[in-house]
Parts: C-alpha cells; sequence; structure tokens
C-alpha cells in the first residue's frame, strides 16, 4: 500500500478543515496629526507557519500540526490619491489607495522592530508615533483576514468623513473585537474619525500593549493641528 506524506495529509487538512492555532496578534500602527501633518493609521496582524512537530510515546510516534510565529506582519492601510483636503473641501470624495504590504516575496518582510525604527515602507519613511498590540481570540484568525480582502475588494472611494484611514481601521478593529469605536471629532461643524482619536480610544481598550506610547502626540484636535497649522511638510 502507497504511504502518503504527513505533508500531504497536511496540505488536504489546510483546505478542508480549519486547524486550531494560536492567537494571532494585530496592531494598530499610528502617526499623529500634529503641527500641519495629516497623521495616519494603518492595521498590522502576525503572520504565522504551520509546523509539524513528532513525539514518540511508548515507541509510537504521533504528529502534531500547530503553529507558529515568524516574526513578521501583513500590513493594510488606505491612503487618498492625493492629500489637498481643506477646511472648504472635505467632503469631496477622491480616489482611495489601499494597501497589503509586503505586496510581493522579494520585497523587504514587515516586522515591529522595523515599524519602530523606519516605519511604514511606502509612504512616511519614517519612525512611528506609537503602535498599540491587540490580542486576538483564536476563532478571529482565519477570518479577520478575509474580511480585510472583502473591505479593500469594495474599493471604496477615500473621504475624510466617512471612509478616510481611520475609518478602515476603526472599522477592522471593530471586526476583530467585536465592539464599537468612537474614535469621532468634530470638523468644520461635522464629525469624522481621526488617527489621533482612534489611537487614544484604542489605547482605553481591554487586552491592548502598548509598544509605543504616542499619548502625547495625540491629543491635539485635527482643525487645529492640521487644518489650521497645515504647512508645506508631506502629510
Amino acid at each position: 500500500m502507497m504511504r502518503i506524506s504527513r505533508h500531504i495529509i497536511l496540505a488536504i487538512l489546510l483546505v478542508s478543515f480549519s486547524i486550531s492555532v494560536k492567537a494571532k496578534d494585530i496592531y494598530l500602527v499610528y502617526y499623529a496629526t500634529i503641527n500641519g501633518k495629516s497623521g495616519h493609521v494603518g492595521i498590522a496582524i502576525d503572520n504565522y507557519k504551520i509546523v509539524i512537530r513528532d513525539s514518540i510515546v511508548e515507541g509510537h510516534t504521533t504528529s502534531k500540526y500547530i503553529s507558529i510565529q515568524n516574526n513578521t506582519l501583513t500590513y493594510y492601510d488606505l491612503w487618498p490619491e492625493k492629500d489637498d483636503f481643506n477646511a472648504l473641501n472635505v467632503d469631496k470624495n477622491t480616489t482611495g489607495i489601499y494597501y497589503k504590504l509586503p505586496a510581493a516575496s522579494w520585497e523587504n518582510s514587515i516586522t515591529v522592530q522595523s515599524l519602530l525604527q523606519k516605519g511604514i515602507p511606502h509612504e512616511e519613511h519614517y519612525p512611528i508615533d506609537g503602535l498599540i498590540r491587540i490580542s486576538s481570540p483564536p476563532q478571529k484568525d482565519q477570518q479577520l483576514k478575509k474580511a480585510i480582502e472583502k473591505l479593500i475588494n469594495k474599493n471604496i472611494p477615500f473621504n475624510v468623513r466617512t471612509n478616510n484611514c481611520a475609518d478602515f481601521v476603526e472599522a477592522i478593529i471593530e471586526m476583530h473585537c467585536n465592539c464599537s469605536i468612537e474614535a469621532e471629532e468634530s470638523i468644520v461643524l461635522r464629525k469624522s474619525t481621526t488617527p489621533n482619536r482612534l489611537y487614544q480610544e484604542v489605547s482605553k481598550m481591554e487586552n491592548v500593549t502598548i509598544l509605543k506610547d504616542g499619548s502625547e502626540k495625540a491629543k491635539g484636535s485635527f482643525t487645529k493641528e492640521r487644518l489650521l497649522k497645515r504647512n508645506n511638510t508631506k502629510p
């Protein structure tokens, strides 16, 4: 009788059944709205690999398939095609650019340390202002990435009022935690979700760890720090 490799069996199991794995953590990646800069938030998720561990008990070999964190992250965020918003045009739609990084296997890995030391690789190119780790329930492991992909595939236009970077990340965290987050502030007579407010609210949640504290920079309002202090610095 032909023996089937346990690696082949693992592949079949992965297609047919969900394998119990350890919880994945997610991370709120934060750039402050301050001194004319728009600020930004993104979301990162731990990557895992499945490995096989054999053990011998009373002469019998058993194999166990487990997930091991590989210390890399998958990063998601949303940007406007152009960041030219002011007090008179914050309600307009513009083309949204959704990122999933690394975009290819040959690109540099994203890690907690790379975010802390270098920042996100595609836009800001300087160290992040804050980083919050949010513990993830095991049942959410595979669901969350699929939900993010569906959200991205909708290709909703960027809108400061209704679908900015903070709205995108807030929706992901709410799916992850099965909770509701109120991270809005008043911008030109209407409320909008902002990076500073989202950082403040997520930092108060249960099961979070502050890896880099951005609370001081998060105190400013969007109206004061972005609209009134806008300068030629790249947001």
